[in-house]
Protein backbone atom coordinates (compact mmCIF):
# COMPACT_ATOMS: atom_id res chain seq x y z
CA UNK A 1 0.00 0.00 0.00
CA UNK A 2 1.39 3.29 -1.13
CA UNK A 3 1.29 5.50 1.75
CA UNK A 4 2.37 9.07 2.92
CA UNK A 5 2.97 8.81 6.25
CA UNK A 6 5.79 6.64 8.48
CA UNK A 7 6.28 3.45 11.01
CA UNK A 8 2.97 3.01 13.51
CA UNK A 9 1.97 6.15 15.03
CA UNK A 10 -1.61 6.90 13.96
CA UNK A 11 -3.47 10.47 13.63
CA UNK A 12 -6.72 11.06 13.25
CA UNK A 13 -7.83 13.02 10.29
CA UNK A 14 -10.91 14.73 10.65
CA UNK A 15 -12.21 14.99 6.65
CA UNK A 16 -14.23 17.55 7.20
CA UNK A 17 -17.30 16.36 4.94
CA UNK A 18 -20.18 18.28 6.78
CA UNK A 19 -23.21 18.24 7.13
CA UNK A 20 -23.97 21.19 9.53
CA UNK A 21 -23.36 19.17 12.53
CA UNK A 22 -22.10 16.20 11.96
CA UNK A 23 -17.95 15.21 11.08
CA UNK A 24 -16.57 12.13 9.97
CA UNK A 25 -13.69 10.91 11.76
CA UNK A 26 -11.18 8.21 9.76
CA UNK A 27 -7.83 6.89 11.34
CA UNK A 28 -5.03 7.01 8.93
CA UNK A 29 -1.37 5.31 9.68
CA UNK A 30 0.59 8.16 10.06
CA UNK A 31 3.87 7.65 8.43
CA UNK A 32 6.77 9.60 7.21
CA UNK A 33 6.26 10.87 3.50
CA UNK A 34 8.18 8.40 1.73
CA UNK A 35 6.75 9.09 -1.92
CA UNK A 36 8.33 12.62 -1.90
CA UNK A 37 4.55 13.78 -2.66
CA UNK A 38 4.46 17.72 -1.48
CA UNK A 39 1.17 19.79 -1.43
CA UNK A 40 1.64 21.46 -4.75
CA UNK A 41 2.18 17.86 -6.44
CA UNK A 42 -1.50 16.80 -4.66
CA UNK A 43 -2.91 19.59 -5.50
CA UNK A 44 -2.27 19.25 -8.87
CA UNK A 45 -3.19 15.94 -9.02
CA UNK A 46 -6.29 17.12 -7.91
CA UNK A 47 -6.45 19.56 -10.11
CA UNK A 48 -6.73 16.57 -13.08
CA UNK A 49 -9.67 15.97 -11.56
CA UNK A 50 -11.71 18.97 -12.42
CA UNK A 51 -10.98 18.21 -16.30
CA UNK A 52 -13.02 15.03 -16.30
CA UNK A 53 -15.32 16.12 -13.04
CA UNK A 54 -18.52 14.18 -12.86
CA UNK A 55 -20.72 17.09 -11.90
CA UNK A 56 -19.29 18.87 -15.14
CA UNK A 57 -20.41 16.08 -17.66
CA UNK A 58 -23.76 16.06 -18.94
CA UNK A 59 -25.35 13.51 -21.06
CA UNK A 60 -26.75 14.79 -24.37
CA UNK A 61 -29.32 17.54 -24.40
CA UNK A 62 -32.06 14.67 -25.62
CA UNK A 63 -31.42 11.92 -23.74
CA UNK A 64 -33.58 12.11 -20.51
CA UNK A 65 -30.54 11.78 -17.98
CA UNK A 66 -29.15 15.07 -19.38
CA UNK A 67 -32.98 16.68 -17.40
CA UNK A 68 -31.70 15.05 -14.13
CA UNK A 69 -28.67 15.85 -14.31
CA UNK A 70 -29.62 19.72 -14.83
CA UNK A 71 -31.69 19.46 -12.49
CA UNK A 72 -29.45 17.90 -9.52
CA UNK A 73 -25.99 19.03 -10.74
CA UNK A 74 -26.78 22.98 -12.16
CA UNK A 75 -27.71 23.78 -8.53
CA UNK A 76 -24.36 22.73 -6.76
CA UNK A 77 -22.30 24.03 -9.66
CA UNK A 78 -24.07 27.54 -9.48
CA UNK A 79 -23.76 27.05 -5.59
CA UNK A 80 -19.84 26.30 -5.71
CA UNK A 81 -19.43 29.24 -8.45
CA UNK A 82 -20.46 31.70 -6.46
CA UNK A 83 -19.02 30.34 -3.04
CA UNK A 84 -15.64 30.13 -4.33
CA UNK A 85 -15.78 33.29 -7.48
CA UNK A 86 -15.36 30.58 -10.48
CA UNK A 87 -17.15 30.39 -13.92
CA UNK A 88 -17.37 26.69 -13.99
CA UNK A 89 -19.58 25.63 -16.62
CA UNK A 90 -20.58 21.95 -17.53
CA UNK A 91 -20.97 20.46 -20.82
CA UNK A 92 -23.66 19.90 -22.66
CA UNK A 93 -23.30 16.71 -24.16
CA UNK A 94 -20.35 13.53 -23.33
CA UNK A 95 -18.50 14.55 -26.37
CA UNK A 96 -17.97 18.40 -25.60
CA UNK A 97 -15.43 19.22 -22.30
CA UNK A 98 -16.88 21.10 -19.23
CA UNK A 99 -15.18 25.53 -19.43
CA UNK A 100 -13.14 25.65 -17.19
CA UNK A 101 -11.10 29.30 -17.44
CA UNK A 102 -7.99 29.86 -16.43
CA UNK A 103 -8.48 32.13 -13.66
CA UNK A 104 -11.08 29.40 -12.34
CA UNK A 105 -8.05 27.05 -12.21
CA UNK A 106 -5.92 29.41 -10.32
CA UNK A 107 -8.43 30.39 -7.91
CA UNK A 108 -9.18 26.73 -6.89
CA UNK A 109 -5.25 25.96 -6.84
CA UNK A 110 -5.12 28.36 -4.53
CA UNK A 111 -7.86 26.91 -2.31
CA UNK A 112 -6.24 23.66 -1.97
CA UNK A 113 -2.80 25.04 -1.22
CA UNK A 114 -4.27 26.64 1.60
CA UNK A 115 -4.79 23.10 3.12
CA UNK A 116 -2.38 21.39 5.49
CA UNK A 117 -0.46 18.28 3.82
CA UNK A 118 -2.65 15.78 5.65
CA UNK A 119 -6.14 17.41 4.90
CA UNK A 120 -4.97 17.48 1.34
CA UNK A 121 -4.50 13.74 1.19
CA UNK A 122 -8.00 13.16 2.67
CA UNK A 123 -9.36 15.27 0.07
CA UNK A 124 -7.08 13.67 -2.42
CA UNK A 125 -8.50 10.30 -1.48
CA UNK A 126 -11.81 11.54 -1.71
CA UNK A 127 -11.34 13.25 -5.11
CA UNK A 128 -9.75 9.89 -6.43
CA UNK A 129 -12.91 7.62 -5.12
CA UNK A 130 -15.80 10.15 -5.96
CA UNK A 131 -14.07 11.57 -9.35
CA UNK A 132 -15.33 14.96 -8.44
CA UNK A 133 -13.40 17.30 -6.72
CA UNK A 134 -16.44 19.52 -6.99
CA UNK A 135 -19.03 17.05 -4.56
CA UNK A 136 -15.71 16.72 -2.05
CA UNK A 137 -15.41 20.61 -1.76
CA UNK A 138 -19.19 21.21 -1.65
CA UNK A 139 -19.28 18.24 0.81
CA UNK A 140 -16.41 19.96 2.91
CA UNK A 141 -17.83 23.57 2.58
CA UNK A 142 -21.77 21.33 3.45
CA UNK A 143 -23.79 22.25 0.17
CA UNK A 144 -24.12 18.77 -0.08
CA UNK A 145 -24.44 16.10 2.35
CA UNK A 146 -22.21 13.33 2.22
CA UNK A 147 -25.03 10.78 0.89
CA UNK A 148 -26.63 12.84 -1.25
CA UNK A 149 -22.97 13.90 -3.07
CA UNK A 150 -22.51 9.98 -3.39
CA UNK A 151 -25.77 9.98 -5.27
CA UNK A 152 -24.97 12.56 -7.97
CA UNK A 153 -21.77 11.23 -8.26
CA UNK A 154 -23.30 8.12 -9.17
CA UNK A 155 -26.48 9.15 -10.77
CA UNK A 156 -25.69 7.62 -14.26
CA UNK A 157 -26.20 4.02 -12.71
CA UNK A 158 -28.87 4.75 -10.24
CA UNK A 159 -30.76 6.64 -13.52
CA UNK A 160 -29.84 3.51 -15.59
CA UNK A 161 -30.78 1.27 -12.85
CA UNK A 162 -34.37 3.04 -12.26
CA UNK A 163 -35.14 1.92 -15.71
CA UNK A 164 -34.60 -1.62 -15.27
Amino acid sequence: MNTYFSNGLFLFVIVIFLSPDLFYYTQIPLQTNNSGETNNSIVSKMLKYLDFDTLLYFADSRDSLFDEQQRNFMPIIHSFNALYNLQLRASQSISESPKIPDSSRIRLEELLLSFNFESLIGLFHATEATKSLLAVLACKEGLLEVDEATRLVNIKSFFIEKLF
